[in-house]
């Protein structure tokens, strides 16, 4: 979209679980409802948010690589496995 302003609204009537349903995705997601009402009916499939334990994984998967591409990178300027400098 052209990021103009929204003035075109559509009523949805929900039961109470289903609001509540929508609301807890949302949530999940970190988005309003509304937004998540919205990016779901343009056809995106909102995603949850991930937690805390999937972000420190990924955290230490980072910095496995990074020391992981020091090695390589520190080998391919040698020609030749030595010893890591102190």
């Amino acid at each position: 979209m052209d990021g103009a302003h929204r003035t075109e609204r559509i009523t949805v009537r929900l039961q109470p679980a289903e609001r509540v349903v929508i609301e807890q995705r949302a949530a999940e997601c970190g988005m309003a409802p509304s937004t998540f009402l919205r990016t779901a009916g343009l056809g995106a499939v909102p995603r949850p948010r991930p937690g805390a334990v999937e972000r420190q994984a990924v955290h230490q998967l980072a910095r496995i690589g990074n020391n992981l591409n020091q090695l390589a990178r520190h080998v391919n300027a040698a020609g030749r496995p030595r010893p890591w400098p102190r």
